[in-house]
């Protein structure tokens, strides 16, 4: 790619210095690249050789990465308030793309063998821009493929749930939650006309919670999560206790724009 095109225009890929390059430049630039991958290497590939499968897979991982940095929502000032909707589209898909990848090298068999560097390169990112859409969307075909994806998601890596310690993990807890209570309101809303099933991951953090709920007379607060209506962030504040009379506060402020 640095022989092909200017190294300045992949370097700023997702950076807010990247601001004199337009949309169109990265766009044709990703996309040659990724006709060069497909025409020159990944069509001879034999998905029934594992080598052969995880790397094509791998590959197209990397373009929707270059994608989703391209298109990432930190370029814009204002958080992603002004974020336009083919944006918001090219972003959804992109992220769904890389988490129907990840869980794809998750559960084929065939490279079970190469599961701990699938696990390295961990698709957190699109993970979690998946789930912070999904407070906006709640129903759809796309919709229904994304809940299949991150329920998957979850049942492959479940120290996301059992590891309450772990403030990145309970923060992606209770934005699955509010994602899916949105879900379940909408649901409501149309009274009927749909129905949603409660999935296992959403039934274990919804129990979690409510294990960690503090005793009504009791002041040390296990964990408490704030929900802030009036704006997308979730503002959690989680107490770790060593002892008795001990503890680790760790608080964080999570925001749409996901994980830099």
């Amino acid at each position: 790619m640095r022989k092909k095109k200017s190294p300045k225009l992949f370097g700023a890929l997702g950076q807010r210095g990247s601001a004199g390059i337009s949309m169109a430049e990265k766009d044709k630039a990703i996309n040659e690249f990724e006709d060069t991958l497909e025409q020159k290497y990944l069509r001879y590939t034999d998905p029934s050789i594992p080598l052969h499968f995880l790397s094509a897979c791998l590959a197209r991982v990397a373009v929707c990465h270059l994608r989703l940095l391209a298109h990432h929502p930190r370029q814009y000032p204002d958080k992603a308030v002004s974020l336009p909707p083919m944006e918001r589209e090219i972003l959804f898909s992109t992220s769904l793309k890389m988490v129907e990848y990840d869980n794809i090298g998750a559960t084929t068999n065939s490279i079970r063998g190469y599961l701990w560097h699938v696990k390295v390169f961990l698709q957190l990112d699109a993970f979690v821009y998946l789930l912070s859409e999904l407070r906006i969307r709640a129903e759809g075909k796309d919709v229904d493929r994304a809940w299949q994806q991150i329920e998957c998601f979850f049942e492959h890596r479940p120290e996301m749930i059992t590891d309450t310690k772990n403030s990145l993990y309970f923060a992606i807890g209770s934005l699955a939650l509010k994602a899916w209570g949105k879900r379940c309101a909408t649901a409501e809303y149309h009274q009927g006309m749909y129905q949603v099933v409660t999935p296992a991951f959403i039934q274990r953090l919804q129990s979690q919670r409510k294990a960690l709920q503090p005793p009504a007379m009791n002041p040390v607060a296990s964990s408490i999560v704030t929900l802030d209506p009036t704006n997308q962030s979730h503002h959690i504040t989680q107490t770790i206790h060593g002892d008795d009379t001990q503890g680790l506060q760790t608080s964080l402020d999570f925001n749409p724009t996901f994980l830099d």
